[in-house]
C-alpha cells in the first residue's frame, strides 16, 4: 500500500488573487508493491477540507502528486482550509489488509486578505428602454460593492450625446436629456465603480442602451413638387419615408384630401404612389395637390405636392421665355435730354455772373469809404 513520506505537511500561505493553477505544495508517497503491477500505481484524493472543491491534486501515478489551486479564492469567504489528502492504489486491497494512518497526510492553507477592487453583482449589463422615456425616469441601476466592505462611488464614461447621467452614489443612471431613438437606436456607456478613499481601486462594466421605436414621425414626401409636359402627359411618381421602424412606419396609405376629376392616385408598394392627370390641360399652370399620407398604426399629415403642367422644350424640360430686350430711348428722347441740360447750364451760369458783379459794386463802395475816412 502506498506510504507518504511524511505525513504533515505543515502551513502554507496563498494571497487570495493567487491565479488558478498555482501549485502550493508537492506531495510524495511510496508503495513497494512490484513496479509493473496495477498495485504500485498511487492516486491521491482530498478527503476532507476541501470547501467548494477549491484545491485538487495532479499527479502521473508515480507517487508524485502536486496541491494546486483549482478555483479563486476568497478571504471574505474562508480563511483556512485544513486539507486531509490520502494515498490509494486504483485496485483494491488484498483481504484482510486496510489503509493506515502512513497513508494519509495533512495540511493547512491560510488565505491572506487583498485590498480588492469593487464587484459588480452582473457581468453583462443590458438595457431596454422606450425613447419616449420621461426626462429624469431611472433607465437602469448599477449594482456593486466592495468585498473588504468600504464604501465605493460610481462614474460613467460615453455617453457622446449626453442623454444620461449618473448618480455616484447609488448607481441610478436617469435620462437628463430627450431620447431619440431615429438618431441612435443602440449605444453602450461604461461604469466605473471604484473605492471612494482609494480611487486607483477599480472595475468597470460595459452597459449596452437599446431603445424601442415610438410612433413619433409621420410619413413625409420625399420631392414636394415636379411638372408634366403637356405634349406628352406621363404618370408621376411620388415617394414617403418615415423615420420610425416597423410597426410604426411603411406601408404607407395615399389619398388625396378632396377628390379631383382631373387627377387620379394609386398606391404603387409601402412607400410609393403614382398620380395621374386624366385630362390634357388648355393651358400651362401649377396646380396644388393636398394629400393624406398615413403610416400602418394611422398617423400621418395632410401634405401639399405642386404640379407644374408646362410645354416642355425637346430635351423635356419646361419652356422659359427668353426675357424682354433693355430700353433703348429714341432720337427725340435724347435730344429732350441735351436740351434739359443745356437749359440747366445756362441758368447755373446767370446766377453766377450777377453774383460777381453784386460782389464788385459792394467793393466799390467799400474802398470809397475808406479814402473819405482817411481824407
Amino acid at each position: 500500500m502506498p506510504l507518504f513520506e511524511k505525513n504533515n505537511y505543515g502551513n502554507h500561505t496563498l494571497t487570495e488573487d493567487s491565479p488558478v493553477g498555482s501549485t502550493v505544495l508537492t506531495l510524495k508517497a511510496t508503495d513497494a508493491d512490484d513496479p509493473d503491477s496495477g498495485s504500485s500505481l498511487i492516486e491521491f484524493h482530498i478527503s476532507a477540507g476541501n470547501d467548494g472543491d477549491v484545491f485538487k491534486v495532479e499527479t502521473d501515478g508515480n507517487g508524485v502528486g502536486h496541491l494546486v489551486l483549482a478555483k479563486p479564492l476568497d478571504f471574505e469567504s474562508s480563511h483556512t482550509y485544513d486539507l486531509q489528502i490520502d494515498a490509494r492504489n486504483p485496485e483494491p486491497l488484498m483481504k484482510g489488509l486496510e489503509y493506515g494512518s502512513e497513508s494519509t497526510a495533512v495540511l493547512s492553507v491560510c488565505v491572506t486578505d487583498v485590498d480588492e477592487a469593487p464587484e459588480f453583482s452582473l457581468d453583462i449589463l443590458d438595457v431596454t428602454v422606450a425613447e419616449d422615456i420621461t426626462k429624469g425616469s431611472v433607465v437602469f441601476k448599477v449594482e456593486a460593492k466592495d468585498p473588504e466592505g468600504k464604501e465605493i462611488s460610481f462614474k460613467m464614461n460615453g455617453d457622446s450625446q449626453g442623454w444620461l447621467e449618473l448618480d455616484a452614489a447609488t448607481g441610478e443612471i436617469r435620462t437628463k436629456e430627450k431620447l431619440d431613438r431615429e438618431k441612435l437606436e443602440t449605444f453602450e456607456v461604461t461604469v466605473i465603480a471604484f473605492e471612494t478613499d482609494n480611487p486607483e481601486k477599480s472595475s468597470e462594466r460595459d452597459v449596452h442602451v437599446r431603445l424601442l421605436d415610438v410612433n413619433d414621425n409621420v410619413p413625409k414626401l420625399t420631392e414636394t413638387q415636379t411638372f408634366i409636359c403637356m405634349q406628352d402627359i406621363k404618370p408621376i411618381v411620388i415617394k414617403a419615408q418615415d423615420g420610425d421602424s416597423v410597426p410604426f412606419s411603411q406601408p404607407f396609405t395615399f389619398a388625396f384630401v378632396k377628390k379631383s376629376p382631373n387627377w387620379e392616385l394609386r398606391a404603387i408598394d409601402g412607400t410609393t404612389a403614382e398620380v395621374r392627370l386624366k385630362k390634357k390641360p388648355i393651358k400651362e399652370a401649377t396646380i396644388p395637390l393636398y394629400i393624406d399620407i398615413l403610416d400602418s398604426a394611422g398617423l400621418g399629415v395632410t401634405q401639399l405636392f405642386e404640379v407644374k403642367v408646362c410645354n416642355c422644350t425637346e430635351l423635356g424640360h419646361c419652356y422659359i421665355p427668353p426675357q424682354g430686350q433693355g430700353f433703348k430711348p429714341g432720337l427725340g428722347t435724347i435730344i429732350g435730354i441735351l436740351a434739359g441740360v443745356l437749359g440747366v447750364c445756362i441758368i447755373v451760369a446767370v446766377v453766377a455772373i450777377k453774383r460777381s458783379s453784386k460782389k464788385s459794386k459792394k467793393k466799390g463802395r467799400n474802398d470809397e469809404e475808406e479814402r473819405n475816412a482817411i481824407m
